[in-house]
Protein backbone atom coordinates (compact mmCIF):
# COMPACT_ATOMS: atom_id res chain seq x y z
CA UNK A 1 0.00 0.00 0.00
CA UNK A 2 2.89 2.01 1.01
CA UNK A 3 4.91 1.83 -2.60
CA UNK A 4 1.24 2.68 -3.95
CA UNK A 5 0.91 6.41 -2.26
CA UNK A 6 4.92 6.86 -3.13
CA UNK A 7 3.47 6.00 -6.77
CA UNK A 8 0.68 8.44 -7.08
CA UNK A 9 2.58 11.07 -5.16
CA UNK A 10 5.64 11.03 -7.53
CA UNK A 11 2.61 11.21 -10.74
CA UNK A 12 1.28 14.30 -9.18
CA UNK A 13 4.61 15.95 -9.09
CA UNK A 14 5.02 14.69 -12.61
CA UNK A 15 1.85 16.80 -13.55
CA UNK A 16 2.22 20.21 -11.37
CA UNK A 17 5.66 20.32 -13.27
CA UNK A 18 4.65 21.07 -16.77
CA UNK A 19 2.45 23.30 -15.58
CA UNK A 20 5.51 25.74 -13.90
CA UNK A 21 6.55 26.48 -17.81
CA UNK A 22 5.73 29.79 -19.27
CA UNK A 23 2.25 30.36 -20.77
CA UNK A 24 1.58 30.38 -24.44
CA UNK A 25 -1.49 30.69 -26.57
CA UNK A 26 -2.28 27.72 -28.43
CA UNK A 27 -5.42 27.96 -30.29
CA UNK A 28 -8.31 29.88 -30.76
CA UNK A 29 -11.62 29.52 -28.65
CA UNK A 30 -15.30 31.05 -28.29
CA UNK A 31 -18.07 31.15 -26.11
CA UNK A 32 -15.74 31.42 -23.07
CA UNK A 33 -18.16 31.83 -20.76
CA UNK A 34 -18.23 28.45 -20.62
CA UNK A 35 -15.28 28.70 -19.40
CA UNK A 36 -16.50 29.97 -15.99
CA UNK A 37 -17.34 28.16 -13.26
CA UNK A 38 -20.81 28.28 -11.20
CA UNK A 39 -20.29 26.33 -8.36
CA UNK A 40 -19.48 28.00 -5.03
CA UNK A 41 -18.08 24.76 -3.52
CA UNK A 42 -16.36 23.54 -6.58
CA UNK A 43 -14.39 27.60 -6.84
CA UNK A 44 -13.50 27.33 -3.57
CA UNK A 45 -11.23 25.15 -4.44
CA UNK A 46 -9.92 27.10 -7.34
CA UNK A 47 -12.28 24.47 -9.56
CA UNK A 48 -10.42 21.45 -8.23
CA UNK A 49 -13.82 19.17 -8.37
CA UNK A 50 -13.19 16.51 -11.22
CA UNK A 51 -12.89 13.93 -8.21
CA UNK A 52 -14.28 15.74 -4.83
CA UNK A 53 -17.53 16.26 -6.71
CA UNK A 54 -20.11 13.66 -5.17
CA UNK A 55 -23.46 16.16 -5.75
CA UNK A 56 -25.60 17.90 -8.45
CA UNK A 57 -23.12 20.53 -8.63
CA UNK A 58 -20.92 17.87 -10.38
CA UNK A 59 -22.85 18.45 -13.83
CA UNK A 60 -21.07 21.68 -14.36
CA UNK A 61 -17.26 20.09 -13.67
CA UNK A 62 -17.61 16.19 -14.35
CA UNK A 63 -20.92 14.63 -14.97
CA UNK A 64 -19.62 10.84 -13.34
CA UNK A 65 -19.62 12.68 -9.77
CA UNK A 66 -23.83 12.41 -10.21
CA UNK A 67 -23.13 8.20 -9.84
CA UNK A 68 -22.13 8.88 -6.30
CA UNK A 69 -25.59 11.19 -5.40
CA UNK A 70 -27.35 9.00 -2.80
CA UNK A 71 -30.41 11.01 -2.10
CA UNK A 72 -33.89 11.36 -4.40
CA UNK A 73 -33.66 14.63 -5.70
CA UNK A 74 -31.22 17.60 -5.58
CA UNK A 75 -31.66 21.35 -6.78
CA UNK A 76 -29.29 24.28 -6.35
CA UNK A 77 -29.28 27.89 -7.29
CA UNK A 78 -25.81 29.80 -7.97
CA UNK A 79 -25.21 33.29 -8.62
CA UNK A 80 -21.51 35.17 -9.67
CA UNK A 81 -20.40 38.20 -9.62
CA UNK A 82 -18.25 38.05 -12.04
CA UNK A 83 -15.59 41.25 -13.24
CA UNK A 84 -16.55 44.61 -15.70
CA UNK A 85 -20.14 43.86 -14.45
CA UNK A 86 -21.61 40.34 -16.02
CA UNK A 87 -22.96 38.41 -13.31
CA UNK A 88 -24.25 34.87 -14.23
CA UNK A 89 -27.16 32.91 -12.80
CA UNK A 90 -27.17 29.22 -13.03
CA UNK A 91 -29.26 26.30 -12.09
CA UNK A 92 -29.21 22.53 -11.36
CA UNK A 93 -31.01 19.31 -10.51
CA UNK A 94 -30.85 15.72 -10.10
CA UNK A 95 -32.83 12.98 -10.31
CA UNK A 96 -31.96 9.27 -8.79
CA UNK A 97 -33.59 6.30 -11.04
CA UNK A 98 -31.92 4.42 -8.06
CA UNK A 99 -29.54 0.99 -9.82
CA UNK A 100 -30.53 2.96 -13.14
CA UNK A 101 -28.42 5.72 -12.47
CA UNK A 102 -28.77 9.34 -12.12
CA UNK A 103 -30.01 12.38 -14.65
CA UNK A 104 -28.99 15.86 -14.13
CA UNK A 105 -30.03 19.23 -16.01
CA UNK A 106 -28.41 22.31 -16.04
CA UNK A 107 -29.06 26.31 -17.15
CA UNK A 108 -26.67 28.95 -17.16
CA UNK A 109 -27.66 32.39 -18.31
CA UNK A 110 -24.81 35.63 -18.75
CA UNK A 111 -25.81 39.08 -18.29
CA UNK A 112 -23.63 41.06 -19.89
CA UNK A 113 -24.84 44.81 -18.60
CA UNK A 114 -25.91 47.76 -20.07
CA UNK A 115 -23.39 48.12 -23.65
CA UNK A 116 -24.03 51.44 -25.45
CA UNK A 117 -23.26 50.43 -29.03
CA UNK A 118 -21.31 53.20 -31.59
CA UNK A 119 -21.32 53.89 -35.62
CA UNK A 120 -18.50 55.50 -37.26
CA UNK A 121 -19.95 59.32 -38.87
CA UNK A 122 -18.47 62.25 -39.80
CA UNK A 123 -18.96 64.43 -36.57
CA UNK A 124 -16.63 66.12 -33.67
CA UNK A 125 -16.22 62.75 -31.81
CA UNK A 126 -16.03 60.86 -34.83
CA UNK A 127 -18.98 58.51 -34.03
CA UNK A 128 -23.00 58.37 -33.16
CA UNK A 129 -24.04 56.17 -30.43
CA UNK A 130 -26.93 54.12 -31.71
CA UNK A 131 -28.48 52.85 -28.14
CA UNK A 132 -28.07 49.84 -26.27
CA UNK A 133 -26.84 46.75 -27.83
CA UNK A 134 -28.67 43.75 -27.39
CA UNK A 135 -26.03 41.22 -25.93
CA UNK A 136 -26.72 37.97 -23.95
CA UNK A 137 -25.84 34.39 -23.96
CA UNK A 138 -26.74 31.23 -22.03
CA UNK A 139 -26.10 26.98 -22.26
CA UNK A 140 -28.19 24.18 -20.47
CA UNK A 141 -27.65 20.51 -20.57
CA UNK A 142 -29.17 17.25 -19.79
CA UNK A 143 -26.61 14.55 -18.01
CA UNK A 144 -26.82 10.84 -17.26
CA UNK A 145 -24.20 8.72 -14.95
CA UNK A 146 -23.83 5.23 -13.90
CA UNK A 147 -22.21 3.59 -11.65
CA UNK A 148 -20.90 0.18 -13.40
CA UNK A 149 -18.66 -1.80 -10.51
CA UNK A 150 -18.11 -0.89 -6.92
CA UNK A 151 -15.02 1.46 -7.91
CA UNK A 152 -15.79 2.57 -11.72
CA UNK A 153 -18.19 5.31 -12.02
CA UNK A 154 -19.07 6.87 -15.79
CA UNK A 155 -21.28 9.75 -17.59
CA UNK A 156 -21.62 11.73 -20.50
CA UNK A 157 -24.04 15.22 -21.41
CA UNK A 158 -25.18 16.99 -24.24
CA UNK A 159 -25.04 20.48 -24.13
CA UNK A 160 -26.59 23.20 -26.01
CA UNK A 161 -24.95 27.17 -25.83
CA UNK A 162 -26.17 30.21 -27.79
CA UNK A 163 -24.48 33.59 -27.79
CA UNK A 164 -25.74 36.87 -29.39
CA UNK A 165 -23.51 39.88 -29.97
CA UNK A 166 -26.01 42.18 -31.29
CA UNK A 167 -26.24 43.31 -35.38
CA UNK A 168 -24.29 44.42 -37.42
CA UNK A 169 -24.39 47.36 -40.39
CA UNK A 170 -23.00 46.02 -43.14
CA UNK A 171 -22.38 48.23 -45.97
CA UNK A 172 -20.35 47.21 -49.07
CA UNK A 173 -18.95 49.37 -52.19
CA UNK A 174 -22.35 49.83 -54.32
CA UNK A 175 -24.50 47.56 -52.34
CA UNK A 176 -27.23 47.89 -50.55
CA UNK A 177 -26.98 48.39 -46.63
CA UNK A 178 -27.64 45.26 -44.64
CA UNK A 179 -28.44 44.49 -40.96
CA UNK A 180 -26.61 41.18 -40.03
CA UNK A 181 -27.51 39.55 -36.26
CA UNK A 182 -24.48 38.30 -34.94
CA UNK A 183 -26.07 35.19 -32.93
CA UNK A 184 -24.59 31.75 -32.99
CA UNK A 185 -25.64 28.28 -31.24
CA UNK A 186 -24.30 24.99 -31.21
CA UNK A 187 -23.98 21.50 -29.62
CA UNK A 188 -21.65 20.29 -26.99
CA UNK A 189 -20.60 17.15 -25.43
CA UNK A 190 -19.05 15.84 -22.06
CA UNK A 191 -17.81 12.97 -20.82
CA UNK A 192 -16.25 11.71 -17.63
CA UNK A 193 -15.16 8.79 -15.79
CA UNK A 194 -14.42 8.15 -11.40
CA UNK A 195 -11.98 4.96 -10.62
CA UNK A 196 -11.41 4.29 -7.04
CA UNK A 197 -7.95 2.58 -6.60
CA UNK A 198 -8.34 0.33 -3.61
CA UNK A 199 -6.03 2.33 -1.30
CA UNK A 200 -8.34 3.38 0.83
CA UNK A 201 -10.51 6.12 -0.93
CA UNK A 202 -7.89 7.42 -3.27
CA UNK A 203 -9.84 8.35 -6.63
CA UNK A 204 -8.95 9.24 -9.87
CA UNK A 205 -10.21 10.09 -13.75
CA UNK A 206 -10.68 12.08 -16.24
CA UNK A 207 -13.62 14.71 -17.73
CA UNK A 208 -13.94 16.21 -21.33
CA UNK A 209 -15.99 19.00 -21.46
CA UNK A 210 -17.42 21.13 -24.43
CA UNK A 211 -16.26 18.89 -27.17
CA UNK A 212 -18.03 20.72 -30.32
CA UNK A 213 -17.98 21.30 -33.96
CA UNK A 214 -16.91 24.85 -35.36
CA UNK A 215 -18.82 27.70 -34.97
CA UNK A 216 -18.65 30.87 -37.06
CA UNK A 217 -19.57 34.98 -36.81
CA UNK A 218 -19.55 35.51 -40.53
CA UNK A 219 -16.34 34.09 -42.23
CA UNK A 220 -14.37 33.38 -38.99
CA UNK A 221 -14.66 30.06 -37.15
CA UNK A 222 -14.17 28.99 -33.62
CA UNK A 223 -14.58 25.87 -31.29
CA UNK A 224 -16.47 25.93 -27.88
CA UNK A 225 -13.53 26.20 -25.02
CA UNK A 226 -12.56 21.95 -25.08
CA UNK A 227 -11.09 21.30 -21.45
CA UNK A 228 -9.21 17.85 -20.95
CA UNK A 229 -9.32 16.81 -17.20
CA UNK A 230 -7.05 14.20 -15.17
CA UNK A 231 -8.04 14.08 -11.56
CA UNK A 232 -7.26 12.96 -7.88
CA UNK A 233 -8.80 13.43 -4.66
CA UNK A 234 -8.32 11.52 -1.27
CA UNK A 235 -9.60 11.65 2.35
CA UNK A 236 -5.98 12.70 4.02
CA UNK A 237 -7.35 11.71 7.72
CA UNK A 238 -7.84 8.03 7.11
CA UNK A 239 -4.10 7.57 6.82
CA UNK A 240 -4.31 8.42 10.43
CA UNK A 241 -7.41 7.15 12.09
CA UNK A 242 -10.49 5.58 11.11
CA UNK A 243 -12.91 7.95 12.94
CA UNK A 244 -13.63 10.62 9.67
CA UNK A 245 -16.94 11.27 10.38
CA UNK A 246 -16.29 14.26 13.06
CA UNK A 247 -13.64 15.38 11.14
CA UNK A 248 -12.20 14.79 7.24
CA UNK A 249 -10.06 16.48 4.72
CA UNK A 250 -9.85 16.31 1.36
CA UNK A 251 -7.05 17.00 -0.82
CA UNK A 252 -7.77 17.11 -4.79
CA UNK A 253 -5.43 18.14 -7.73
CA UNK A 254 -6.63 18.33 -11.14
CA UNK A 255 -4.44 18.67 -13.88
CA UNK A 256 -6.20 21.07 -16.75
CA UNK A 257 -5.20 20.93 -19.88
CA UNK A 258 -7.87 23.38 -22.17
CA UNK A 259 -7.33 23.98 -25.90
CA UNK A 260 -6.58 27.66 -25.97
CA UNK A 261 -3.73 27.84 -23.34
CA UNK A 262 -1.07 25.75 -22.02
CA UNK A 263 -1.58 23.22 -18.87
CA UNK A 264 -2.81 24.22 -15.65
CA UNK A 265 -2.80 22.63 -12.41
CA UNK A 266 -5.37 23.25 -10.07
CA UNK A 267 -5.12 22.02 -5.48
CA UNK A 268 -8.09 22.16 -3.31
CA UNK A 269 -8.65 21.02 -0.05
CA UNK A 270 -11.77 21.19 1.76
CA UNK A 271 -12.10 20.00 5.71
CA UNK A 272 -15.48 19.33 7.13
CA UNK A 273 -16.80 19.48 10.97
CA UNK A 274 -19.26 16.58 11.34
CA UNK A 275 -20.46 17.20 7.93
CA UNK A 276 -22.51 19.98 8.89
CA UNK A 277 -19.24 22.66 8.45
CA UNK A 278 -16.99 23.34 5.76
CA UNK A 279 -14.16 25.13 5.22
CA UNK A 280 -12.42 25.40 1.42
CA UNK A 281 -9.16 26.88 -0.07
CA UNK A 282 -7.61 26.20 -3.25
CA UNK A 283 -5.05 27.57 -5.70
CA UNK A 284 -4.76 27.74 -9.57
CA UNK A 285 -1.52 27.64 -10.78
CA UNK A 286 -0.01 28.94 -14.29
CA UNK A 287 -3.50 31.47 -14.97
CA UNK A 288 -2.44 34.75 -16.04
CA UNK A 289 -5.36 36.28 -13.62
CA UNK A 290 -6.38 33.79 -10.76
CA UNK A 291 -4.71 32.31 -8.00
CA UNK A 292 -5.99 31.78 -4.70
CA UNK A 293 -9.57 31.00 -3.27
CA UNK A 294 -11.22 30.29 -0.06
CA UNK A 295 -14.79 29.23 0.74
CA UNK A 296 -16.85 28.17 3.14
CA UNK A 297 -19.93 25.86 3.42
CA UNK A 298 -23.09 24.92 5.69
CA UNK A 299 -25.14 21.73 5.72
CA UNK A 300 -28.46 21.69 8.05
CA UNK A 301 -31.03 18.98 8.26
CA UNK A 302 -34.74 21.03 8.12
CA UNK A 303 -36.77 17.84 8.52
CA UNK A 304 -37.97 16.51 5.13
CA UNK A 305 -35.22 18.05 3.10
CA UNK A 306 -31.79 19.31 3.34
CA UNK A 307 -30.24 22.73 3.16
CA UNK A 308 -27.03 23.71 1.73
CA UNK A 309 -25.46 26.76 1.31
CA UNK A 310 -21.84 27.98 0.39
CA UNK A 311 -19.81 30.92 -0.71
CA UNK A 312 -16.57 31.77 -2.77
CA UNK A 313 -14.19 33.92 -2.77
CA UNK A 314 -11.25 34.34 -6.23
CA UNK A 315 -8.63 36.53 -5.59
CA UNK A 316 -8.33 38.32 -9.12
CA UNK A 317 -4.84 40.08 -10.00
CA UNK A 318 -6.17 42.60 -12.65
CA UNK A 319 -9.75 42.55 -11.67
CA UNK A 320 -12.02 42.88 -8.65
CA UNK A 321 -12.49 39.80 -7.08
CA UNK A 322 -15.15 37.24 -7.48
CA UNK A 323 -17.84 35.89 -5.23
CA UNK A 324 -20.22 33.46 -5.46
CA UNK A 325 -22.94 32.42 -3.93
CA UNK A 326 -24.80 28.63 -4.28
CA UNK A 327 -28.19 27.71 -2.55
CA UNK A 328 -29.51 24.04 -2.55
CA UNK A 329 -32.09 21.58 -1.50
CA UNK A 330 -31.85 18.08 -1.11
CA UNK A 331 -34.74 15.41 -0.86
Amino acid sequence: MKYKLVSVILLMFVLVIPCQSKMKKLAQTGYQFMKIGMSARAEALAGTYTMIGDDVNSIFYNPAGLSQITSKYQVVAHRTQWIADISYNAFAASYNLGKLGVIGIHFTGVDYGELVGTRVAVTEQGYVETGNVDVGAFYGGLAYARQLTDKFFIAGQVKYASEHLGSSLISPVDTPEEIVENKTNGLAFDFGTIYYTGLKDLRLGINIRNFSREIAYQEYGFQMPLIFQIGFAMEMLQLFSSDTETHSLTLALDAVHPRDYTERISLGAEYWFVDMIALRAGYLFNHDTNGLSAGVGVKKDLGGFGLVVDYAFSQSEYFDSVNRLSLGFVF
